[in-house]
């Protein structure tokens, strides 16, 4: 059976963990994210561009799957390192094809901002 590459922008807008305009939330769930044809068989691929300001650690996942993304940036990453893209691979079966959630939280003192969120899968 023929397969292809299909993408989804999540977001594209600049936003910020912990929020500050909303009493420093510091989870974001993205919801309704439609991977239409998803081959959950098959690995697909989260980018996103990535601004990490003093120590914080990035926890991300989809749906009710272990975490993609767990990284601690503790110590703070040197200022020539930021802004950067990211990318993390995803196993196919953490996607469905229709309403997905994406979870991004942060802990620690820093933050993150993050933008140009994108995945890219195989679709059937």
């Amino acid at each position: 059976m023929p397969s292809f590459a299909q993408f989804v922008a999540i977001r594209d807008d600049l936003f910020l963990l912990p929020d500050l305009a909303n009493n420093s939330i510091n989870d974001l769930h993205i919801k309704n994210i439609d991977c239409h044809g998803v081959e959950r068989s098959r690995s697909a691929l989260l980018l996103f561009r990535l601004k990490v300001n003093n120590a914080v650690r990035l926890l991300m996942h989809f749906n009710d799957h272990e975490h993609i993304v767990d990284y601690n940036f503790d110590p703070p990453e040197p200022e020539a390192t930021r802004p950067r893209s990211w990318h993390e691979v995803i196993p196919g079966n953490h996607l469905k094809d229709t309403d997905n959630v994406l979870t991004i939280a942060v802990q620690g003192e820093g933050s993150v901002e993050i933008s140009d969120l994108v995945v890219v899968y195989h679709s059937r």
